[in-house]
């Protein structure tokens, strides 16, 4: 049994040629997608979701005292140019 038993079979035989296998993501999520519960797979860091909030404030209980504030960037060059604008921004 997988996942992709609930998928329509030409879906099945499309992903199944393009694809190796599901992902954890889409393996964890894709049942609650089609139970018809709310799920969260991805989402980029300009939209609010619980599952980063919680992880914010798992983070800063932490770090030590003085550090106030979090970013959370999507790529290593987005973390990069953050730093790089925090740097020029406080010194």
């Amino acid at each position: 049994m997988t996942v992709l038993d609930a998928f329509h079979p030409i879906t099945r035989a499309w992903f199944e040629r393009r694809f190796k296998a599901p992902t954890d993501a889409q393996t964890g999520g894709w049942p609650h997608i089609i139970a018809g519960s709310d799920t969260l797979i991805s989402a980029p860091s300009f939209v609010y979701n619980d599952t980063r909030a919680r992880f914010a404030e798992r983070l800063a209980s932490v770090l030590p005292a003085h550090l106030q504030h979090i970013f959370l960037a999507n790529s290593g060059a987005e973390a990069m140019d953050g730093a790089l604008k925090f740097a020029r921004l406080t010194t």
